[in-house]
C-alpha cells in the first residue's frame, strides 16, 4: 500500500480510470478502511471511480474455520460462512468511507436486499453512491447449492435467497441497482475437459473436482454442466 498513492494517478496514462478494493480476502486482497479512504481520496483527486467488493472478511475466516473443524464441507456451506449480514454492514461501511471522502463509491455484485436499502438510504440523501448486481444472483439461490451438483454453483458473494432476489428486481425497477453486469468468472467442471486444459496448459481454468469440499473449488459458474 505504500507505494500506491505514487502508482494510482499513473494508471490513467494506462488508459485505467477505475480502481477496484476488497474487504474480503484476508491477506490476499483485502485493504484495511484507512487503506480504502486513501484510495478514494486519491481516485477523487484523479477523476477516478472506485469500485467495492463487499463482504466481511474477518466473520468469514472466523465461521470457515468453525465449519471446517466440524466437517461441514458440502457446497451450501460456502454461502453459509459468508452471510448477508456482512455484506450488508460492509455496503453502509463503504459508503460512509466514500462520503468522509468526498468520493463516488459503485458497489459490484449486490446480493441481498439490505444492500439495496443502504444504497437506497445513501441515494436519497444525495450521496454518489451506485449499487451492481448480476444475473446469478436474480435467478439463483442458496438451493441450487444443495443439490447434488452444488458445486456448479458457488461464486463469490454467494447466491442467497428468494427474499433477495425479490429486493434485487425492485432495485432493478427503482435505479438504486443502476448497472447490471455478469461479474463473469467462469470455471470448466467436466472433469475430462480438465484435463485436456491442463495437458494443453491452456489460458482456460479448470475447476477444482475436490466437489465436496467448498473451500476447495474455484468461486465462478461454470461453462461447461
Amino acid at each position: 500500500m505504500k507505494k500506491l498513492p505514487l502508482e494510482i494517478p499513473g494508471l490513467l496514462k494506462q488508459g485505467i480510470s477505475s480502481l477496484k478494493v476488497f474487504t474480503a480476502y484476508n491477506h490476499r486482497l483485502r485493504l484495511q478502511d484507512g487503506e480504502i479512504f486513501k484510495v478514494l481520496r486519491i481516485a477523487r483527486q484523479n477523476g477516478m471511480l472506485v469500485m467495492a467488493h463487499c463482504e466481511n472478511g474477518d466473520v468469514i475466516d472466523i465461521l470457515v474455520k468453525e465449519a471446517l473443524q466440524r466437517g461441514d464441507m458440502a457446497p451450501i456451506w460456502h454461502a453459509r460462512t459468508r452471510p448477508a449480514w456482512g455484506e450488508i454492514e460492509t455496503i453502509l461501511r463503504m459508503i460512509s468511507l466514500s462520503a468522509q471522502a468526498e468520493a463516488m463509491v459503485y458497489i459490484v455484485h449486490m446480493t441481498t436486499s439490505g444492500g439495496v436499502n443502504q444504497v437506497q438510504r445513501a441515494r436519497q440523501n444525495g450521496l454518489a453512491v451506485m449499487g451492481e448486481t448480476c444475473p446469478q444472483y436474480l435467478f439463483f439461490t442458496e438451493k441450487n447449492l444443495l443439490q447434488d451438483d452444488g458445486a456448479k454453483w458457488i461464486c463469490s458473494p454467494p447466491v442467497r435467497t428468494e427474499k433477495d432476489q425479490d429486493g434485487l428486481w425492485q432495485g432493478l425497477a427503482h435505479g438504486n441497482c443502476r448497472p447490471f453486469a455478469t461479474d463473469h468468472c467462469p470455471f470448466f467442471f467436466n472433469v475430462v475437459t480438465q484435463s485436456l486444459m491442463r495437458a494443453k496448459k491452456s489460458q482456460f481454468r479448470a475447476r477444482s473436482w475436490e466437489k465436496n469440499d467448498f473451500t476447495k473449488i474455484p468461486n465462478g459458474f461454470t461453462w461447461c454442466r
